[in-house]
């Protein structure tokens, strides 16, 4: 626990002296999602994009964390956004189907795990089961 705090030091120093360094933050957002501190870790990944909107992966960890904490709405929405720039990720699709399940989307959700299924499918060249 103790060397995590230091990183988590270390880290905030480093963001004072580069404060549009978003991958600085986004390191400090798993910093804390490590350490079970959701709500600092959804600050770090907003503040991250808010420097890089594009920053693939907090707004991947984001989504989860908000997921986590029953908001599926905005959760979801950042899936969308997440397919939006990778139309072919299986993952993402695989979550934004988990997503809608939790919102009961059943029928929507089997569309995302059908698209899931087929991207796998395509990329193995065989189908699942």
């Amino acid at each position: 626990m103790r060397d995590r705090e230091r990183f988590l030091h270390r880290l905030k120093f480093l963001r004072m002296k580069r404060p549009q360094d978003a991958e600085i933050t986004y390191q400090i957002g798993n910093l804390y999602y490590s350490l079970k501190m959701e709500d600092d870790a959804i600050k770090e990944y907003r503040r991250c994009l808010k420097t890089d909107p594009a920053h693939y992966e907090a707004k991947w960890f984001l989504s989860h964390v908000l997921a986590s904490k029953g908001y599926l709405e905005e959760s979801f929405r950042l899936a969308r956004e997440l397919l939006d720039t990778r139309p072919d990720d299986a993952e993402t699709y695989f979550w934004a189907g988990e997503i809608l399940r939790k919102m009961d989307l059943p029928e929507i959700a089997r569309d995302y795990e059908r698209r899931w299924e087929e991207i796998l499918w395509e990329k193995k060249g065989k189908p699942l089961g």
